[in-house]
């Protein structure tokens, strides 16, 4: 079975991590007229500073994306598991296998030297769990906001404290 390279990907979202907003990467896995794999990436610029739209669905399979170093921090955010997870549920079944999420961000011990950046990836064996531990945090009543995006606002700045207190 041939497997994406991911290799270029990762690359040149290291030489994003400096920018002002974040990048990332949507892979769409077909299969060629003769069988064989084909994995297309498309890269992604953010409208935001510090999210990245990117498409989940039955095709895609593998979503990376930057983390500023200057916005945000060295980590997944709480937005990027829901999301993974919410794009997790919409990937066609023969594809979950390969499901991964990645985030290229700068090393925090070495906030200045833009030859220290780190690549994490989470794939996910066990769904049910995965989903029980993102809704434990959707659903907390600490949490309780007028909107989504207050209330992801809300889960982050506390994630941001214990990143911080760690």
């Amino acid at each position: 079975k041939e497997t994406p390279n991911l290799k270029p990907q990762i690359e040149w979202l290291k030489t994003k991590v400096s920018m002002p907003t974040e990048f990332g990467v949507e892979i769409k896995k077909t299969v060629g007229a003769n069988g064989n794999d084909i994995y297309t990436p498309n890269q992604v610029e953010s409208q935001n500073q510090d999210n990245v739209a990117l498409t989940p669905g039955a095709y895609y399979l593998i979503w990376l994306h930057s983390h500023p170093t200057e916005k945000t921090y060295g980590m997944f955010s709480f937005g990027d598991l829901r999301f993974f997870r919410n794009a997790y549920t919409k990937t066609s079944e023969s594809r979950k296998p390969e499901a991964t999420t990645i985030i290229v961000c700068q090393d925090p011990m070495y906030p200045n030297d833009p030859t220290k950046i780190n690549t994490y990836a989470i794939k996910i064996d066990n769904f049910e769990l995965f989903d029980t531990k993102v809704n434990e945090i959707w659903n907390n009543s600490d949490y309780n906001e007028n909107t989504d995006d207050e209330k992801i606002e809300k889960i982050h700045l506390a994630q941001a404290l214990n990143y911080k207190a760690s």
